[in-house]
């Protein structure tokens, strides 16, 4: 009796046992699907709400962008003129000063030759012209010294000055040591800063 009872318990135990097995791997099955579904439902959500953020952002950046190049388009129709104003103005005195400076120029060489004439041997043309360029290069020097204390268009004004207006008027006061003209000898060496006095207005608004 006992050897068919206890193979039919082991069977019906093991029956209980896959069925139960299969059960629980069905519900496992289930929720693992049901998860997956809830997660690409969760990044779909998150992608799509992202790239909408995005958008609205980089709409509103677009707008913001606009407005402010209207803004600034205004502020400088605004401001153009007065910034051309006050351009204008220190283009104005710059000028005054420059022409004030360059006119004690033509006094001071007039009395550098009048020294040269009558405390050196001007008979040497060499050590004569040697000692007049010293001198002009010496005003030259101080008068880029004097304008360093100036700017304009974001140089020191010293900057439009050029070192070749010593050999010019070096060589424009050279001859008036000999020759003792003190009218002749002032009205070239004024018409000689007049030029280098228009080259360095000219220098100004093209250097």
């Amino acid at each position: 009796m006992n050897d068919i009872v206890d193979p039919a318990t082991k069977t019906a135990d093991s029956a209980l046992k896959t069925a139960e097995a299969l059960s629980n791997y069905g519900a496992l099955v289930v929720i693992t699907a049901f998860a997956i579904i809830l997660c690409t439902i969760m990044i779909i959500y998150f992608f799509v709400s992202h790239r909408r953020m995005t958008r609205n952002m980089e709409e509103q950046n677009k707008q913001n962008n606009l407005m402010l190049s209207v803004t600034l388009k205004r502020l400088e129709d605004y401001l153009q003129p007065v910034s051309e104003n006050a351009r204008l103005s220190t283009l104005t005195a710059i000028y005054a000063i420059a022409e004030n400076n360059f006119k004690l120029s033509v006094e001071t060489v007039i009395q550098i030759i009048e020294r040269i004439q009558t405390e050196n041997n001007i008979s040497n043309e060499t050590a004569t012209r040697r000692k007049l360029r010293m001198f002009i290069q010496n005003m030259h020097n101080d008068r880029r010294l004097y304008f360093s204390n100036f700017t304009y268009s974001g140089h020191s004004v010293d900057y439009y000055t050029d070192t070749k207006w010593i050999e010019v008027m070096t060589e424009t006061a050279f001859p008036e040591i000999y020759d003792k003209n003190k009218s002749r000898a002032r009205t070239n060496i004024k018409a000689a800063y007049d030029t280098i006095f228009i080259e360095f207005k000219r220098n100004l608004v093209t250097k």
